[in-house]
C-alpha cells in the first residue's frame, strides 16, 4: 500500500484532562483500531501517535461517555508515555471539559503509507 489508508481510528481512554490548550488522556488502550471501507484492524497506539509527527496534526473528535458535549480540535505535539496521551491542542468546534471520565479520540484519515506498520496480523481484511 503506497497511500495513506482513508479510514477512521479510534483511541480509547479512561479520563480526560485539559488546560489551556492542552489534554491528557490517561488509561489509553494499548490498541487503536481502525475501520475502513473494506477493511478494519488495529496497531499498537504508541505507534499511531508516533506516525503524527513530522507535520501531520490531525483533526479530532473528542467524544465523552459521561455525557459532555463532543468537541473538534487539531492535535499537535501528542507524545504516548505508558497509557497517558498528552498534546497541545487547538479548539475547532465545541468546549473541552477541565476533567471528563471515559472518551474516545476519533482520528480521521492519515495522510503517509502506514506499511509497514500494518503488519498481519494488526490488519485484517474483509470481503
Amino acid at each position: 500500500m503506497s497511500d495513506g489508508l482513508d479510514a477512521l481510528f479510534a483511541l480509547t481512554g479512561g479520563s480526560f484532562t485539559s488546560v489551556e490548550g492542552a489534554i491528557t488522556v490517561r488509561g489509553v488502550a494499548p490498541l487503536t483500531v481502525f475501520f475502513a471501507e473494506r477493511e478494519a484492524g488495529h496497531l499498537a497506539t504508541a505507534r499511531f501517535v508516533e506516525l503524527w509527527k513530522g507535520g501531520f496534526e490531525p483533526r479530532v473528535v473528542v467524544s465523552f461517555l459521561d455525557g459532555a458535549p463532543d468537541a473538534v480540535v487539531v492535535v499537535r505535539e501528542a507524545s504516548v508515555d505508558g497509557d497517558v496521551l498528552e498534546g497541545t491542542v487547538e479548539l475547532v468546534e465545541g468546549v473541552l471539559p477541565a476533567e471528563a471520565g471515559p472518551c474516545v479520540l476519533f482520528v480521521d484519515a492519515l495522510d503517509q503509507p502506514l506499511e509497514p506498520v500494518l503488519a498481519p496480523p494488526a490488519r485484517k481484511r474483509r470481503r
